[in-house]
Formats: C-alpha cells, sequence, structure tokens
C-alpha cells in the first residue's frame, strides 16, 4: 500500500486505520499535515457522535477522545482557537477551530465554489428550519440534536473558505423561516427535506473535483442519509401511528364496540 493510499484510507475512516489519536502522531508514513487533516477528521466524526447520541453511555467516551484528539493536535502545533467559533453543546471544539498555515495552493474551480456556495446555502436553511420548530413547540427531539449537527455541517463548510482563504456566502435564513402548523407536519417536512438535500449532495459531487471538498460534502451527504432521515422518519411515524390508534378507537366508538371488547349482541324476540 502506498503511502498515500494509507492516507485516503485514514482520512475515510481514521478509528478504523488508527487504534488511537496518539497512533495519529507516531506514525512515519504521513507528514505533519497529513497527521493534522486526519486527526481533524477523528475530531468531527467525534463531536457527531457525542452529540447525535448524547443520551447514551457512550457519550463519556466519546468526550473522553476529543480531549485526546485535541491534545494530539497540540502536539502537532495546530492551536485552537477557542474565540473565533464557540464550543459545542458536547464539549468538543468546532472544525474551523484548528488553525493551519493557509497560503497552499487549493486549485478550486468556479464549479466547486458554486457547489460550496450552495451546500452551504443549504446547511444554513436547514438550521434556520429546525429552530423555528424548536422555537414554536419547545426542545423536542429529533429537532434539538439536528439543529446542533446542521450548525456543525455549517462550519465543516464554512472550514473550507477559511482554508482556501476564500469569503462565503451570508446566512440569508437566520430568523427568517416559519415553523409549520404541527409537529407531524414538521417532522413530514423535514423527512422531505433530508430527502431532497442527500439528492442535492449527490448532483454536487457530479460537479466537485477537488478531493478535501468531496470528502466534506460525502460526510454530510452520509450524516443526513444515515443519521437525520432515519431520526425524522421515526418522529413521522410516532405521530401518524397516534394518529392512526386514535382514528380506529373513534370508529369503534360509532359502531358501539371497543379494541377489546366486541359490541354485545342483542337477543332477538321471537
Amino acid at each position: 500500500m502506498s503511502e498515500q493510499s494509507a492516507y485516503e484510507k485514514a482520512l475515510g475512516d481514521p478509528a478504523a486505520f488508527f487504534g488511537s489519536p496518539e497512533a495519529v502522531v507516531d506514525t512515519p508514513n504521513l507528514s505533519r499535515q497529513e497527521k493534522i487533516e486526519v486527526l481533524r477528521r477523528w475530531e468531527y466524526d467525534a463531536r457527531e457522535l457525542d452529540a447525535e447520541e448524547e443520551e447514551s453511555p457512550e457519550g463519556h467516551s466519546e468526550r473522553n477522545l476529543l480531549q485526546r484528539i485535541h491534545q494530539a493536535l497540540h502536539g502537532l502545533g495546530a492551536s485552537l482557537n477557542l474565540e473565533a467559533t464557540p464550543p459545542t453543546k458536547a464539549g468538543g471544539v468546532p472544525k474551523g477551530a484548528v488553525l493551519e498555515e493557509r497560503g497552499a495552493p487549493h486549485g478550486l474551480d468556479q464549479k466547486t465554489l458554486a457547489a460550496m456556495a450552495e451546500a452551504l446555502d443549504d446547511e444554513f436553511k436547514a438550521q434556520a428550519t429546525y429552530q423555528a420548530v424548536i422555537e414554536s413547540f419547545g426542545e423536542v427531539r429529533p429537532f434539538i440534536n439536528i439543529v446542533e449537527a446542521e450548525g456543525r455541517h455549517a462550519n465543516a463548510l464554512l472550514a473550507l473558505y477559511h482554508r482556501f482563504g476564500v469569503t462565503p456566502p451570508e446566512d440569508r435564513w437566520a430568523g427568517k423561516v416559519e415553523a409549520p402548523d404541527s409537529i407531524e407536519q414538521a417532522c413530514q417536512q423535514a423527512v422531505e427535506g433530508e430527502i431532497e438535500n442527500t439528492r442535492m449532495y449527490e448532483r454536487l459531487l457530479s460537479e466537485i473535483r477537488h478531493p478535501e471538498v468531496r470528502r466534506v460534502i460525502l460526510r454530510l451527504q452520509a450524516a443526513s442519509r444515515d443519521n437525520h432521515l432515519p431520526a425524522f422518519q421515526r418522529c413521522l411515524q410516532r405521530f401518524t401511528g397516534k394518529r392512526d390508534e386514535q382514528g380506529r378507537g373513534r370508529r369503534l366508538r360509532r359502531q358501539g364496540g371497543s379494541e377489546s371488547r366486541p359490541a354485545p349482541k342483542i337477543a332477538r324476540k321471537d
């Protein structure tokens, strides 16, 4: 296996390729910059797990892993700018807070820049939409988890703009999205939105050739398809299931019966 292929594999799944963040630092086959990239990717994955599975007993181990990743990054000289971007609820540092040397050739073309702008705009819209639901109906799941995930996804894209020295588009959605009339409608719209989001990323990937941008987009697409969509589908199922049970109960009452006891038979007089 060549060093380049090992690097690509490590970026795809750092936890599977290395046993620990310390092993990334100690490996002789990666440059300092490559080690930083691998640790940044691992840090992003660990924060995603920590925030989306915060009710799981594994949450403590994820936070411990984040600390070890940050220590490894610090040891490599990649400082953490805690003032530039606030910490996440889970205690992790957003990916955009890792400072690195800039000025390297980035090879971005207009199609890639347009794809980045469209992706960032869509993440801003999703974040504003889910925030509107929370403001209208309270801290309901899965919206309270996924709204934070959308913020992290936007930060991942903003980190690309920072790295390449390009000015990102402004957020045109914050505070400008109205919530639907019910949680059930919100879940239905969220399901449709995540499906469309996955399709959008598939279309954008056909336009993107830059490897680092592709890695970020692929990661965001997977999170939308594999994490957010199933969560909203379960949300919708909870409400449609309740609605179906209520409708069934009303039908039984109109028929003079109940779900557990049939309507009594009336004896016919001869």
